[in-house]
């Protein structure tokens, strides 16, 4: 299947496999042509020469926050679940909230079991790490909201699905 690819040209020089002189990349010996284009963050998008009329659309993240800006979202996304969380906790729904820097945890009890939803900020990937024993882990990232490059769910939506399955109580973020 033909596909836009996001390559970083540094690696690929890096590795010994491209030759800029002739627009050649080597994969597993063969040789492929490529076209190049650039955008304004120059990341380069690579797609194969012979195949530019069947190029499939995919997403792209163009997450393109500073490291301040990413720390001002984060602060904000954990202060808003926790303001909204705080009455789930003073009605016993919820076990502990507990909030730091980098990560918040959210303890239930469930059947009789503590359980306890993470949710944890990584700022060297620009991302949102999720991890609950009502679902898969996951990871989001901020473009217009925080939302999964594998689900394409909203972290509000993932968070308020496990809290209902934990509580039986629907949270509106």
């Amino acid at each position: 299947m033909n596909s836009i690819k996001l390559l970083n040209l540094k690696i690929i020089q890096n590795l010994n496999r491209f030759n800029s002189s002739c627009k050649i990349f080597n994969f597993r010996n063969s040789a492929i042509p490529l076209k190049f284009l650039f955008d304004n963050n120059y990341k380069l998008y690579v797609l194969k020469a012979h195949s530019i009329l069947t190029i499939q659309k995919s997403r792209i993240n163009t997450n393109s926050l500073d490291i301040s800006q990413f720390n001002l979202k984060t602060e904000t996304l954990f202060f808003e679940i926790e303001s909204k969380l705080n009455d789930l906790l003073d009605s016993g729904f919820l076990s502990d909230i507990d909030l730091h820097d980098e990560f918040m945890n959210i303890t239930f009890n469930l059947n009789g079991v503590k359980n306890t939803i993470v949710i944890s900020k990584q700022p060297a990937t620009k991302q949102i790490w999720y991890s609950s024993p009502l679902r898969k882990p996951d990871y989001f990232e901020f473009n217009s909201d925080w939302r999964s490059n594998r689900t394409n769910e909203t972290l509000f939506e993932a968070l308020h699905d496990d809290l209902f399955k934990a509580t039986g109580i629907h949270v509106n973020f």
